[in-house]
């Protein structure tokens, strides 16, 4: 027997095993324990709603140039200093978004004060937004009427000015105008006092006496935003104010965000439900005319269907063949479904885009509507540029976009 052979008998009765795992302790649980007694019923599992996947082809393009959406979000820090204050502003907003949240309108948008913070926070995401959707827009339909009377040069004495009408128009509007303005029509920039324009066929000389209008916007909507606007349009149309210590080529070179009288800007305070045909057809004329329905036809809906029903029907009688109506809401849930309340006894709830479908496009077999749908896109986003800067947080957008066309 080799001297390394164990013997039979000294050898370990248990051999330890290859592996250490058998070591360590048991793992902990991984999840609370509970009491599954003779009652016990298992919850049901939480389900995430997620929105649905990013389509490229529904990312809104950047249509305006960097340094022009820059300037749009200093309009607005020049035009209201309290925007130069976010914590200061946030009691203020925090009543606007309580009184936004119970719908209660009247008091949201009761004070001048409260509109400033409103237009100060969520006015200027909403601007670059309308800016870049309308440019879009017009692209697509450079062979409309109203788009192709927008898109020609002005001549001196030319009363064939473009038209646009927004329903429900605040601070938001007012500067999307200006800055489309401003990007499809160079030449309507400010200039120094005197100096003349000969490009693209604007001629005449850039004082508020002789330039002739490209635009004219009338904004209707039931709360007080006279004075926001007005604000706005003066910061719009004069030239910014210069350091004393501003060189001569500064002020020599000193001009306004769009020359004066480039784009008229009317506002009216009045209840859209008040509206009807004449009303209506006293503001648009005989000429075609852009109508804009921003973030507004679902919270009319929201307040009745049967008065927006008949609106929509009163503004389809007041149009003439040609006018564009552009509608922008929210997609989701809220802005998404309204109900039927007025005309049954049990609520149902409807996509918001369906009723309107079924008012402008006509619901009967073989009869259509006065209205053709040009473009529609329920769920499109609109993202920022990341090097915008301004003293309160932007926000990204996803939202629903149609454009009619009246036949």
């Amino acid at each position: 027997m080799s001297q390394y052979e164990r013997l039979e008998k000294s050898r370990r009765k248990h051999e330890p095993s290859n592996s250490g795992a058998s070591r360590k302790p048991p793992p902990l649980p991984t999840q609370r324990p509970e009491w599954r007694g003779p009652s016990f019923q298992k919850k049901p599992t939480k389900t995430t709603v997620r929105p649905p996947p990013i389509n490229s082809s529904s990312i809104q393009l950047q249509l305006l140039s960097l340094d022009l959406q820059q300037l749009l979000l200093n309009i607005f820090r020049t035009t209201f200093p309290i925007a130069q204050d976010p914590e200061g502003l946030k009691p203020v907003l925090q009543k606007v978004k309580d009184a936004l949240f119970r719908r209660d309108f009247e008091k949201a948008f009761g004070k001048e004060e409260w509109c400033e913070a409103y237009a100060v926070r969520w006015s200027p995401s909403r601007v670059l937004c309308y800016s870049n959707v309308l440019a879009w827009l017009l692209g697509k339909c450079k062979e409309e009427r109203w788009v192709k009377g927008f898109y020609q040069s002005k001549q001196p004495g030319d009363k064939q000015v473009a038209r646009v009408l927004c329903l429900g128009g605040g601070a938001a509007e007012v500067v999307a105008f200006h800055s489309l303005v401003r990007h499809l029509h160079p030449t309507s920039c400010g200039k120094p006092e005197g100096q003349s324009i000969m490009e693209e066929g604007l001629l005449g000389v850039a004082s508020k006496d002789n330039v002739v209008p490209i635009l004219k916007v009338r904004l209707l909507d039931a709360a007080p935003w006279e004075n926001v606007v007005s604000s706005l349009n003066e910061i719009l149309t004069s030239p910014p104010a210069l350091s004393k210590y501003a060189s001569a080529t500064a002020r020599a070179n000193n001009a306004s965000f769009i020359q004066p009288q480039s784009v008229c800007t009317e506002f009216t305070k009045a209840d859209i439900f008040s509206l009807n045909k004449e009303s209506l057809g006293s503001i648009m004329g005989d000429d075609p005319t852009l109508i804009t329905l921003f973030f507004t036809l679902n919270e009319l809906y929201t307040t009745s269907l049967a008065k927006t029903t008949k609106f929509l029907l009163e503004l389809t009688l007041a149009t003439t063949e040609g006018c564009l109506l552009c509608v922008i809401d929210s997609v989701g849930s809220y802005s998404e479904t309204v109900a039927f309340a007025e005309q049954h006894t049990q609520s149902k709830r409807y996509p918001m885009h369906s009723l309107m479908d079924h008012t402008l496009l006509g619901h009967k077999k073989g009869k259509g509507g006065l209205w053709k749908k040009l473009i529609v896109d329920e769920n499109r986003w609109y993202r920022l540029e990341e090097s915008l800067k301004y003293p309160i947080s932007l926000e990204n957008m996803r939202f629903q976009v149609h454009l009619f066309k009246r036949l």
